[in-house]
Order: C-alpha cells, then structure tokens, then sequence
C-alpha cells in the first residue's frame, strides 16, 4: 500500500501520491482495509498487477468519505476504489481513474469484485474496459450478494451503460456526465457533498475532503 501494507486500526485525513509497477496485489492507500478509512484519498497509477484497487486492494472495513483517482492497469481485477470488497462497507466516496484489463480480467469503475459488501452514495466516472471473456461494469466488475444504495457511474466517461459486469441491478444507476455535473444525485446529502464547476471538474465532491484545484 502507499500509506501502509494493512490497517487494522484508523486512516483519517490521509492522502497518497504514488505510481506502482509489476505488483501482485496492491492498494493506492492501504494494502489492505480491515477497520476504517475515512477522508483520505490516493492519485496515481497502477501498472501490470494482479488485484488492486485505487484506495485499497481488499477493504473488510469501512470506507467513510474518500476518493481515488488512480490509472490501474490489471491482469486479473481492479476497481478504482476497491479491488476487493469482502463484506465491507463504502459510504460517501468516489473514484474517477480509468480503470483496464487483460483476457479474463474483473474490472469496475469503483469496485472490482464486490461479495457480500454494501456501497451507499457513491459514484465513479472512470474509463473500464477488458480483454477477451473480462467482466467488466461502469461501477462494479462483478457481484455476489453486495448492496448498493444511491450509487452511479458515469455512462459517458466510462464507455459502458452495464452497472455490473454486463448488466444492472438495482440501487445502481448509470447518469450521463452532464447529469452528474448538474445536480447533486438523489441520496446525496447537501451537508456531505457538493458542486463547484472550478473543482473536481464539475463532478460531486465531499465537503470534508475536497480535491485539490487543478
């Protein structure tokens, strides 16, 4: 991980820039997130690895207003928040890196491979794409027995109108980049996050941890 290999404890208002090469598994923050992250981000790149996600590669905790904006480039799967998720829990974040794939790859925008985890008002814009027989989905590459609640991709940036690997479900839904950058989606509280066209590029962002100006 950029910050630490694993966080059994807290990460709060911490923030990464790294770029990573020929790794196994590896998260932009945390190798691995057992407890809680909250207002933390990464930036950067991810190239030539098996699992990773953008924030952390596998979360087993709980993702509290965070973000990532990380390039990953994967052989087996990727999500530009979470590679990851067993029965954890992400709240208030977001990821905007593009996010690819080799043959056989799971990737997602926000999440690679979601199991038994729960996602309330998030969203992700990033690119996603894969190689022969990849699951590939604007948010989620794919999903076992996860929750989503007041989650959206961005179908214009992310090339892709599937929510989860070829195709949605519900509490999930696909908005336009222009839809996302016009008003704060529904479930998105007012108190956490907001929008400023000279920030974040228009897109929502958390009132607690906002992007640094371009």
């Amino acid at each position: 991980g950029g910050l630490v290999v694993g966080n059994l404890g807290t990460v709060n208002s911490s923030s990464v820039k790294a770029r990573f090469s020929a790794c196994d598994y590896i998260g932009g923050l945390t190798g691995y997130n057992s407890s809680l992250i909250e207002a933390s981000s990464a930036t950067g790149s991810i190239i030539e690895t098996k699992v990773a996600g953008g924030l952390t590669d596998n979360n087993g905790g709980l993702i509290l207003n965070s973000y990532a904006d990380v390039a990953i480039n994967t052989n087996a799967a990727a999500g530009g928040l979470v590679g990851y998720e067993d029965s954890g829990g992400v709240q208030n974040s977001y990821a905007m890196g593009s996010i690819s794939g080799g043959d056989g790859s799971t990737v997602g925008g926000l999440v690679g491979y979601a199991q038994n985890g729960g996602f309330e008002s998030s969203y992700s814009t990033g690119a996603v794409s894969g190689g022969a027989n990849s699951s590939v989905g604007g948010f989620a590459g794919r999903e076992d027995d996860a929750y989503f609640s007041d989650c959206y991709w961005d179908t214009t940036t992310s090339g892709t109108n599937d929510g989860v690997g070829g195709r949605n479900v519900t509490g999930l839904t696909g908005l336009t980049t222009q839809q996302l950058q016009s008003r704060l989606p529904k479930g998105f509280k007012k108190k956490v996050w907001t929008e400023k066209s000279a920030l974040n590029d228009g897109f929502p962002y958390l009132l607690a941890n906002p992007p640094p100006r371009k």
